[in-house]
This record gives structure tokens, C-alpha cells and sequence, in this order.
């Protein structure tokens, strides 16, 4: 502090402040208040300063006031300070005082958080029923092992479980435990390593708003808010791989959302995402289109449980591509496209336009996303459609560096054909999969979530004789020579 200001005496101190309150920053208002010791005064200076500043932008100088200050300016502040001031009070037994006074009821759970005594945090803790008032105690307590015993004395199992998923050892207990469960029973199914997931589950829960302050699970699965569904939230996973200890915290993390009553409704989504780093060419995202346009009828009846129903609005959140692509073909949009992947995906991405599509490029991520799903947590169904996903784009990047006559080329051809649904299925389940038991899980589903023969009466033309959709057909190569030689 200025030394001609260090002699002056209190009340010309005070004097001074007023005066040069617009030039003074928090550090030197610090310095003048920490030399004042009239009460009074300074009680001044409070109120002063706090008509200047915001709480927030001189909250070290307010923290610096003696508690018998505090006390006085309290009452004569805006109640939005209120919550702070009485954290900043340094006393125990004065802060303890408010929590008698029905008007400063909206701070308790800041007052109790703020007690340095644990034992007496336990005993405010236990002496109000509110479950809202335990769990903002909870949220603002900054010493973690007493947030755990809280927690723990919680009579909310549900909140009790979420919040305990996000605490050492709880974590590793967790997920150590699902790793074992499923060390003789997980099978990758030959997805390659490399392939990155992302996952979205939207959910909903009867008492929603308990959950408000819980931000994660497993300290890295994201809880975000979700417009859609005004009851819920959405789920997002961070970047997994498809190997046994990513699987086994997905699956945790389901085993988590049903053990506290969350569930989905016919507006819940599960959208897929895959790193879109698995594509090297343009080919290979030309194949993903190829394969997922002459069967996209297909993939919304396989890609959920069966017996299920497509969710609400999906032809708005999940539209068809088809249609829009075929227009582009049509147009020529595709014609100058060479093998370069980038040059692509900007194509693509002009073509869609918007996000809300069942297979969506305009991701705000590196990735792919798959919204054709319906809301999931029963985990076994929620795998069963990640791996059809991971298989399709598997077998796109891969089908263009296999022999001309292998089986799987045929197969890749033959989709476009014009074939009956159920023999295309079947084409389409002999690509992407090896395996007799997977083949039977979608075919299942396919089954049970499509009425077939009602589908061919209502729809002969559009479902039974599909028209085939090619991105890589001969006619549009020569078309691209002739003008690259002009």
C-alpha cells in the first residue's frame, strides 16, 4: 500500500476508498480494508464496495471482513449473496446459528458443507429429512471422504448408487468385478482393435431432478441434458474400443442405469458413433453407402430388439438417405469424385445437409454416427447393435482389398440386385457376419419387428423389387474419363 495511505488514520482511509472506489483494483482494496479495524467503518466499506463490484469480482476482500462484520452486512445485502457470505463466515458456532433462522433456509446445505467440525457436518446432515438438502450438502462439500460417508448415509439407493460410480475404490470394484464375469464368456467377434465407439443413451427416470448434480459415471461417461426428453438425460460414453475391459464399463455402467429404476421411452435414442479414422479411401466409405443404402430398409428392422417398435419421430431424428443420394447420383454430384477421402466426405456432408439422419456424417466429432436405434440399457441388445454397426464398417474398409472371386465380393455385389427383403437379409447377414449365432440374432429381429408379406402388399415397388443403388458403377468411371480426356 502507498505509504502516504498506510498514515492516514481509519475514517480518512475509509474517505480515500470512496473516493478512488472506480480506480482501485481487488488487491489494493484489500490492502485498505486489511488496515482498518473500526467496526463501524468498515461496515462501510462493505456495503460500499459490494454497490460497486459484484460478490464474485472482490470476493477475497469480503473473505478478508471479520465475522462480526459479515453478521452485519448480511441482512442489508442482496439475497443472492447471502449463500456466499455465510460460507465465508470462518466461525462454526456463528454459522451454526443460521441454520435456527427459517429465512436463511435456502442456505443450509451451503452452511453444513461449509462447517470445518466433521462431526458436526454429520449431525446437520442427519437433522433435516430433505433429500434435496442432503444431496446439495453432498454436491458443495469439498473433503471427499466425508462426501462418501455421506453419500453412504444416504436413504436414495438410486442417487446413492450413481454417485458412489464415481469414487475410487468403487470404480475399480465395479468394473473388476464385470471384467470377471465376462473373462470366459467375451468374444470380439474379429472386430479389429483399431475401431473406435462412441455411445448415446438417452434415458429417463420417474424423479429426475435428483440427479441434477451427478455429471458422470465411472468418472468419464458424460451425463449432459437432453432437449428430446424433458424427464431424462443422455449418457455419452468417452472413446471405447470393442475389447473386454471397454465393453465391461459399458456394461457396468448399464447395470448401474437399471439397478436405479432409469429407463427409455418411445422418444429415447441410442445413437453409435465410429471414428471415422477407420476409412483410409474413398472406397471405403462408397462401400458403407453401397451396403447401407440397398439394404436400409433392413438395418431399421435389425437394428433393435425384436418385438420392438421404431421410436417416435424417428423418420425426423433418423430419417432415410436413399432417396437423397440417388437424387445426387442422378445429378452427377458423384462424378468427379476421385480416391480422395476428404474430397468425399465434404460431397456427402453438402448432400445431407442436416444431422437427423439414421446414418449421419455431420457429427461435431471424427466419426460416423448410426441413429437408428431406439433407446438402450438392457446391455446384451445395446452390444448386439454396436457390433452389426462395427461389422458393417469392418467389412466396407475391407471388401475392396479381397480377391475378385471371393465369396464376400459376390455377396457385396449381389445387393444391389432386385431381390425379395428376406433373400437380400440373408446376403447381407452372410457379409457382415461368420458366425451362425450372430446371423440368428438379427434375423430374429428382422422377423419379429417387420411384418413382411403386409410390407410387400402395401409396398410391392418400393420394398419387394427395391431399385439397387451403385456409387462405383462403370457407366459414371467412363463418364469421368471422357471428361478428364476432353
Amino acid at each position: 500500500m502507498n505509504r502516504s495511505i498506510c498514515e492516514m488514520n481509519e475514517l480518512d482511509k475509509y474517505n480515500y476508498l470512496i473516493k478512488n472506489l472506480n480506480k482501485l483494483d481487488e488487491k489494493s482494496l484489500l490492502d485498505i480494508v486489511l488496515g482498518i479495524n473500526d467496526m463501524d467503518i468498515l461496515e462501510k466499506v462493505a456495503l460500499k464496495i459490494l454497490k460497486r463490484f459484484s460478490f464474485m469480482e472482490i470476493k477475497t476482500v469480503i473473505f478478508s471482513l471479520p465475522d462480526e462484520v459479515k453478521m452485519r452486512i448480511l441482512p442489508k445485502i442482496y439475497d443472492d449473496y447471502h449463500e456466499m457470505l455465510l460460507e465465508m463466515i470462518k466461525d462454526d458456532e456463528i454459522k451454526i446459528r443460521y441454520l435456527e433462522r427459517s429465512e436463511y433456509a435456502n442456505c443450509y446445505s451451503s452452511i453444513v458443507a461449509s462447517l470445518k467440525d466433521e462431526d458436526k457436518i454429520l449431525f446437520y446432515f442427519d437433522k433435516y429429512n430433505s433429500l434435496i438438502y442432503k444431496i446439495n450438502v453432498i454436491n458443495k462439500l469439498k473433503n471427499e471422504d466425508i462426501r462418501i460417508k455421506l453419500i453412504e448415509k444416504l436413504g436414495n439407493n438410486d442417487y446413492k448408487i450413481m454417485a458412489l460410480s464415481n469414487y475410487e475404490p468403487y470404480i475399480q470394484m465395479l468394473v473388476n468385478s464385470r471384467v470377471s464375469d465376462m473373462l470366459n464368456s467375451f468374444n470380439n467377434h474379429d472386430i479389429d482393435s483399431d475401431l473406435t465407439i462412441g455411445i448415446e443413451l438417452e434415458v429417463i427416470h420417474h424423479d429426475i431432478d435428483i440427479f441434477k448434480n451427478i455429471h458422470m459415471l465411472l468418472n468419464n461417461f458424460r451425463i449432459k441434458s437432453e432437449d428430446s426428453i424433458g424427464d431424462g438425460f443422455e449418457v455419452v460414453s468417452p472413446i471405447l474400443h470393442y475389447n473386454l475391459m471397454d465393453i465391461a464399463k459399458l456394461s457396468v455402467v448399464c447395470n448401474i442405469l437399471n439397478e436405479c429404476h432409469f429407463s427409455t421411452k418411445s422418444t429415447c435414442g441410442g445413437h453409435i458413433h465410429i471414428g471415422i479414422n477407420h476409412f483410409k479411401e474413398a472406397s471405403d466409405l462408397l462401400n458403407l453407402l453401397y451396403i447401407y443404402c440397398n439394404c436400409e430398409n433392413i438395418f431399421y428392422a435389425i437394428a433393435n430388439r425384436a418385438g420392438s417398435k421404431p421410436r417416435k419421430q424417428i423418420d425426423f431424428y433418423a430419417g432415410k438417405i436413399k432417396k437423397s443420394l440417388e437424387l445426387a447420383i442422378s445429378k452427377g454430384d458423384f462424378d468427379m469424385v476421385d480416391d480422395d477421402f476428404q474430397s468425399l466426405l465434404q460431397v456427402i456432408k453438402r448432400i445431407m445437409i442436416e444431422r437427423y439422419k439414421g446414418l449421419n456424417m455431420i457429427t461435431p466429432y471424427p466419426t460416423i454416427e448410426f441413429r437408428i436405434p431406439n433407446g438402450e440399457i438392457e446391455f446384451t441388445e445395446l452390444n448386439y447393435n454396436i457390433r452389426l454397426f462395427l461389422k458393417l464398417v469392418q467389412v466396407s474398409c475391407s471388401i475392396s482389398k479381397i480377391d475378385q472371386d471371393n465369396q464376400k465380393r459376390e455377396l457385396f455385389y449381389k445387393l444391389k440386385e432386385h431381390l425379395p427383403e428376406d433373400v437380400k437379409l440373408n446376403i447381407l447377414l452372410n457379409l457382415l457376419f461368420d458366425n451362425e449365432e450372430d446371423k440368428m440374432i438379427y434375423r430374429n429381429r428382422y422377423y419379429k419387428n417387420t411384418n413382411v408379406f403386409s410390407r410387400i402388399i402395401n409396398n410391392i415397388y418400393g420394398v419387394y423389387f427395391d431399385k439397387g443403388i451403385d456409387f462405383d458403377d462403370e457407366s459414371r468411371k467412363n463418364k469421368v474419363k471422357r471428361r478428364v480426356l476432353e
